[in-house]
């Protein structure tokens, strides 16, 4: 598997599950796409763009007080970030699509869980 195939495979599962979402967050020295695939559950998915926004607030640099920075982290989902370099080389690439794709689908009562309480 190459890079192509790896960013082609979170694409069509971005693609096909409203529980995946897929950001370009910029580009490598070679001019390809640095991608993040977000998986949680639906209303965790539809979430994002209010999380997008709260962090941009929480972040920024208009002045604002410490406890109302504090409560806007505090109301953020929590994150699970699994790294793989989407080269699709080595096994870690493998099993990152792998992870992805399992969270995505599974209805297994743990997996649900986990899709619950965290965008991964």
């Amino acid at each position: 598997m190459n890079s192509s195939t790896a960013y082609a495979y979170c694409r069509a599962l971005a693609g096909s599950s409203a529980r995946v979402r897929l950001f370009t967050i910029g580009r490598s020295e070679e001019g390809r796409d640095i991608v993040l695939l977000a998986v949680a559950d639906e209303k965790g998915i539809q979430e994002l763009g209010a999380a997008e926004s709260r962090d941009r607030r929480a972040g920024g640099s208009a002045p604002h007080d410490a406890a109302a920075a504090a409560g806007i982290v505090a109301s953020a989902p929590d994150l699970l970030l699994q790294r793989g370099t989407a080269l699709g080389r080595d096994r870690l690439d493998r099993v990152v699509l792998e992870l992805a794709y399992r969270l995505a689908v599974s209805e297994q009562p743990m997996i649900r869980r986990i899709r619950e309480n965290l965008v991964c």
